[in-house]
């Protein structure tokens, strides 16, 4: 049967009346369940803005992944103010005089065994630099 033959059958049926008062029945309850269900503000249509409808249309497609989003966020906030602050370098005492001397020995053995002499083995302390800069004065600031 194709759909012509079927659109045939159902224009040669007579169309039967639904009968009065099922049809009151019908829209009493269809207008108890909508007052029900909304208030009177609900009803009517708001207006929106240019302001809202952009970003109301950008986030609307996925409701429920930006309010993931946003509830990971506020949990990442949250953990971030309940952990103490932590020191980024963790702060060491100096070395002691011994491993000092330990450290300079080492280094006397190593420039032995490569044929350095004792003197460029050790670290010469120096004082500090001087500016490298050729400029007369202070710097100025712009």
């Amino acid at each position: 049967m194709s759909n012509d033959d079927f659109e045939k059958k159902l224009g040669r049926q007579p169309m039967r009346a639904v009968p009065a008062e099922w049809r009151a029945q019908i829209l009493r309850e269809a207008t108890a369940a909508v007052s029900d269900r909304r208030s009177p503000a609900q009803c009517e249509p708001r207006p929106e803005t240019a302001a809202t409808a952009w970003w109301h249309e950008w986030l609307w497609p996925r409701p429920m992944a930006w309010a993931s989003l946003a509830a990971a966020w506020v949990i990442i906030a949250i953990l971030h103010a309940a952990t103490p602050a932590a020191p980024l370098v963790a702060q060491q005492p100096p070395p002691s005089r011994e491993t000092m001397q330990r450290v300079a020995e080492q280094r006397r053995e190593l420039a032995r065994l490569l044929d350095f002499p004792a003197e460029t083995a050790t670290p010469q302390r120096s004082k500090p630099s001087e500016p490298r800069s050729e400029l007369a004065g202070p710097p100025v600031n712009a």
